[in-house]
């Protein structure tokens, strides 16, 4: 083993293809998200369930038991009362919500990170 030299690039296989962004949603809109990383090999959409409840959607891309998730919360108005929870609905989508003092809450995602990875 060569421990690589200033100036050579080693490529990284990763076990897993992964999608990051951080995700803001307001109003009764549906959540936009600024895309730090996805390679995934598709166009991630999001939508507003209802008040607080809102869907990543993404083609047979959420392998059951191949896929993880994680949501942290950036800026939020009441961000000692907010949680946040997210889980794998089916192979096309995730879910995720805003809860305040047990409520769900809509406008409460300011730059929140959400990291989606399935493994290989």
């Amino acid at each position: 083993n060569q421990v690589p030299t200033w100036g050579q690039v080693q490529a990284i296989t990763k076990p897993y293809k992964v999608y990051t962004a951080l995700v803001t949603q307001t109003g009764t809109n549906a959540p936009t998200a600024t895309v730090l990383e996805n390679t995934l090999g598709g166009s991630i959409s999001f939508s507003r369930v209802s008040a607080g409840i809102y869907r990543i959607s993404l083609t047979a891309a959420f392998t059951y038991n191949k896929t993880w998730f994680s949501y942290t919360r950036g800026i939020t108005s009441n961000a000692l009362n907010v949680t946040n929870g997210i889980r794998r609905v089916d192979n096309d989508t995730i879910e995720f919500n805003s809860v305040v003092n047990g409520s769900v809450f809509d406008g409460q995602a300011v730059n929140d990170t959400i990291e989606i990875r399935v493994y290989l």
